[in-house]
């Protein structure tokens, strides 16, 4: 992946400036969104997988000017995490980041919502239609290294997410995986 930290950090500055005229969000959250288990092996290590490739894929697309847009969008929710002031932004329909949160704070990291494809599904034989989604991954972003913290079975909704997104801004809660340069690693409970 291209170097994310400056152009994302001039983009999200100038996105946060447009805040004040952002449209109204037209999707909401399902207030029956809640965490996937991720202590069990069985459930979790198929989803790792996913995202481990989605992120992959991602990094061969214009992430940068994908966050932008998503930025400028609608603006959902303010939060703090530690010191900085967020904005989570985004619409349901935006299929590869649904959910976005900036700051204009320089050299900051930032946080996002982004749908876990199950590619191996898509490719069986037989298989038609898009690709199923197996979760919603919150990660957060800084100088091209992404941090998975939790996985929700729906999208969840604006402040059960902003919450989630402070505390994984703020390290408050346990990584599950870290990806950079095309390398993952998985990171095991208690170790």
């Amino acid at each position: 992946m291209r170097a994310l930290l400056g152009p994302l950090v001039v983009l999200f500055m100038s996105a946060g400036a447009q805040s004040a005229s952002a449209a109204a969000c037209l999707t909401q959250g399902d207030p029956r969104a809640a965490p996937i288990a991720t202590d069990d092996a069985a459930i979790s290590a198929p989803i790792m997988v996913h995202l481990s490739l989605w992120l992959t894929m991602m990094a061969d697309r214009d992430f940068e000017a994908q966050m932008a847009k998503v930025a400028a969008g609608c603006d959902r929710v303010g939060f703090k995490a530690g010191r900085r002031d967020y904005t989570l932004s985004g619409e349901n329909s935006d299929q590869a980041l649904p959910r976005v949160a900036t700051t204009p704070t320089a050299r900051a990291p930032i946080a996002y919502l982004t749908p876990v494809t199950d590619f191996t599904t898509a490719m069986t034989p037989g298989h038609s239609g898009p690709a199923p989604i197996s979760g919603y991954a919150l990660l957060t972003a800084l100088s091209g290294e992404h941090t998975a913290w939790r996985i929700y079975d729906h999208v969840p909704p604006d402040e059960t997410l902003a919450r989630d997104m402070a505390d994984a801004l703020a390290q408050k809660i346990r990584p599950l995986m870290r990806w950079r340069d095309g390398k993952v690693e998985i990171i095991v409970p208690g170790g």
